[in-house]
């Protein structure tokens, strides 16, 4: 099993308490690459494979939302 992360600039602040409970700073996402510029990538690493994830419906109404609708068969370990 492979995986990949990736931070995005969200185009506008992140909620101190968000801030807080990933530790991801506002600084950080500002210097990362637009969702637009990494959904490419992340669809050509997931491929068919299923997705595996904490909360992972999260995620995937996240992609879903962004236009990247993924049918693959989705894992949560939440």
């Amino acid at each position: 099993m492979d995986t990949w992360s990736c931070l995005v600039n969200p185009g506008r602040p992140i909620p101190i308490q968000v801030q807080h409970l990933t530790g991801i700073t506002h600084d950080e996402v500002m210097r990362a690459p637009r969702f637009s510029q990494v959904m490419e990538p992340l669809q050509r690493f997931v491929g068919q494979q299923p997705v595996v994830g904490h909360n992972v419906s999260f995620d995937l109404s996240f992609l879903h939302s962004h236009d990247l609708p993924l049918s693959n068969l989705a894992m949560d370990t939440f």
